[in-house]
């Protein structure tokens, strides 16, 4: 599981990138990567995911700073997928956090509250690709936008424990 999360997610957005990067270079084109707000506040259970998102975001950075192509990442909140869907992911043996998952959850009750839309995600993406000025970071979702701000704006030690709180209230 580590090994394919890290192949999809990391590894393929580098073979692609160093693929395309004569093509990006001749055409003006730039470098868009797709990560989480999960890639600064972690959540228990998705360690790796966290991981190769935070990855992402390193590499995102470093290629920026070498101005080889402009780079931005898209930083997406929670969007309804199947390994989102909380009948399938989490209820896995030992997932330390069950009463988190499914109705009354935290999850259910975030996604609930802050399901980011498809739309609004392609749309980030879009003006990622296509803005004359682009952005390091488009973030999508009141998930993300909360959660980054809380980042930029409290000290790390504090949001952990309010996300650990979090947990220890539904989990």
């Amino acid at each position: 599981d580590t090994q394919r999360l890290f192949d999809v997610n990391v590894f393929g957005a580098m073979r692609v990138f160093s693929a395309c990067l004569p093509a990006l270079v001749r055409s003006g084109g730039r470098l868009v990567l797709i990560t989480s707000f999960l890639s600064v506040v972690p959540l228990p259970g998705l360690a790796t995911y966290t991981a190769t998102k935070a990855a992402l975001e390193g590499w995102a950075a470093a290629v920026c700073m070498e101005n080889i192509v402009p780079v931005s990442t898209v930083i997406d909140g929670f969007i309804r997928t199947p390994i989102s869907d909380t009948d399938s992911h989490y209820h896995k043996p030992g997932w330390p956090y069950k009463r988190s998952v499914g109705p009354g959850g935290l999850q259910q009750t975030w996604m609930d509250a802050f399901d980011t839309q498809l739309d609004e995600h392609t749309g980030a993406v879009a003006r990622a690709i296509a803005d004359r000025y682009p952005r390091h970071r488009y973030v999508v979702g009141w998930d993300a936008t909360l959660t980054m701000a809380a980042v930029w704006f409290f000290p790390g030690w504090l949001v952990h424990l309010f996300i650990n709180g979090l947990y220890d209230w539904f989990g």
